[in-house]
């Protein structure tokens, strides 16, 4: 009976001891969300990522924030250390970033404090802000998804240290749009801007023409190419009566659905690229008087 009591009594003892050891083994989680379970050691949950999604051109400054929360039953300084270039990447082309902790720069590479000894709840809220910065989007930055992978480390004394990856990533949209003003600060895929072409008054026995100034704005590394699908003026009333007409860029002929070549690279715009002319055939006294016009579709492609 003393034998059993004694086994017992030492069973109850070693559990007592584990659950102790259990509560005051020290943790510390940091994450991009709220914390609410115990950690194991030191833990950075990889949940931290930018997405900049859809950006505009052209742009300066774009901000971009996460949160940072922490859990510890210790009150020790806890350190942090991003790692990696200071530029997004698309190929060969590349936008700047900065980075900073509750509105302090961060250097890449160089360890900073998330939290002094003794400071804050750690009880799993929120600690401070990360923020991104783009520096500058060009008016012409080349089109596609622009990212890096940067190495986030968090570290604090006596419990240790944990490492995850850190994506950031950006999307700049295709921008291909054409028109006879200027186009630098129009957006959109494959966009003629309307417009109207007013011969005015008909001259008889010549040839008559109307010259267009047009400017494209692309962002894509690609040729860009104009077409018009009409190639007939039309009475307004009387559809038997009918004017042909051509289209010249910079002096060459082009008939209708010809894919005219016209850019090739990136463009902001700002400036003509050239004269889109069109020209009727010549004008006689067989036609007869009244208002001649067309409704003219415009296909932009890009490739």
């Amino acid at each position: 009976m003393k034998k059993l009591l004694l086994l017992l009594l030492i069973s109850l003892n070693f559990s007592a001891y584990a659950s102790i050891w259990d509560y005051i083994s020290p943790y510390l989680t940091v994450s991009s969300e709220s914390i609410n379970e115990t950690g194991n050691k030191t833990t950075l949950i990889n949940n931290f990522s930018i997405d900049f999604n859809k950006l505009t051109l052209a742009n300066n400054n774009v901000l971009k924030t996460i949160d940072v929360y922490l859990k510890s039953n210790r009150y020790n300084n806890v350190y942090m250390t991003i790692s990696g270039e200071n530029q997004i990447k698309n190929g060969d082309e590349s936008m700047e970033i900065e980075l900073t902790y509750n509105g302090r720069s961060i250097t890449l590479g160089k360890e900073f404090k998330l939290l002094n000894r003794g400071e804050g709840d750690r009880d799993g809220g929120k600690i401070g802000t990360i923020e991104v910065i783009i520096n500058a989007v060009s008016p012409v930055q080349l089109v596609g998804e622009y990212n890096i992978n940067l190495e986030m480390k968090v570290k604090t004394p006596w419990i240790g240290q944990s490492t995850q990856t850190f994506p950031i990533k950006a999307t700049v949209p295709i921008v291909t749009v054409a028109g006879f003003s200027s186009t630098q600060t129009e957006m959109g895929a494959n966009t003629f801007l309307g417009a109207t072409v007013d011969f005015g008054n008909f001259n008889f026995n010549q040839k008559n023409s109307v010259d267009k100034n047009l400017f494209i704005r692309s962002n894509s590394p690609n040729t860009f190419y104009i077409s018009f699908d009409t190639d007939k003026l039309i009475h307004e009333s009387d559809a038997n009566y009918k004017i042909a007409m051509q289209y010249y860029w910079n002096g060459k002929a082009y008939r209708k659905n010809s894919k005219i070549e016209t850019l090739s690279g990136v463009n902001e715009g700002r400036n003509s690229l050239g004269i889109m002319t069109f020209e009727t055939e010549r004008i006689n006294g067989s036609l007869i008087a009244g208002r001649y016009g067309a409704t003219v579709n415009v296909t932009i492609t890009v490739e």
